[in-house]
């Protein structure tokens, strides 16, 4: 079933929940190294002040970027490879992977958390055969210094209620169309996962 949305509806009809939630959008607080994340755990939801990331979320971002760089420049092409080109890369065992290469380089980390974590920092994934293919315009072999050009997608949180009191009416239907942007995008980012879920599986039991 495909879920539609009525931008003028959604808006009278979620300002109450946005009143009660006290939502908003943030790129702060990067959860990029807790590597013991599954499927069920989103980012929780905490209290801000700023949508400012600070230089250590900044330090946190850069350090799995480039212990994503190293691994692929470590990993055995019977597992993980760069493409020919060095402008993406394919997991070709996603089981010899979580067992072998995301322990030493991510602690604890399972694939289906490290597969939500490339999808959070926008790398594009491309289905072929036999294996799995993803690629960021400025994840390129070669390239280290071009990781920093990499963004996290924003996720929400909670904002303090005085700061939602404040709010004019066109900052809460401002931040009130981000959040409904934000619902389309975990609706495509599920269906998105569930897609890869089944691939996995599938090759999981011919492995």
């Amino acid at each position: 079933m495909t879920t539609t949305f009525d931008f003028d509806n959604d808006m009278n009809d979620m300002s109450d929940f946005l009143k009660d939630a006290k939502f908003t959008l943030d790129d702060g607080n990067d959860s990029s190294d807790n590597d013991e994340l599954s499927l069920d755990d989103w980012p929780s939801e905490t209290t801000t002040a700023t949508t400012t990331p600070s230089t250590g979320q900044e330090s946190k971002k850069n350090s799995y970027l480039k212990r994503l760089y190293a691994m692929l420049e470590d990993c055995s092409p019977t597992v993980a490879t760069w493409t020919k080109e060095g402008t993406a890369f394919v997991i070709v065992d996603p089981k010899a992977l979580e067992a072998t290469y995301l322990p030493l380089y991510f602690k604890a980390i399972k694939f289906a958390s490290f597969y939500r974590q490339l999808n959070s920092y926008r790398f594009h994934k491309v289905k072929i055969a036999t294996a799995l293919e993803f690629s960021h315009p400025d994840f390129v072999r070669g390239q280290p210094d071009k990781l920093t050009l990499i963004t996290r997608r924003r996720r929400v949180q909670k904002l303090n209620v005085h700061a939602i009191d404040s709010m004019t009416d066109g900052e809460v239907r401002a931040t009130l169309a981000d959040v409904v942007s934000y619902i389309r995008t975990l609706h495509a980012e599920l269906e998105e996962t569930k897609a890869t879920v089944e691939t996995l599986v599938a090759t999981m039991h011919k492995s």
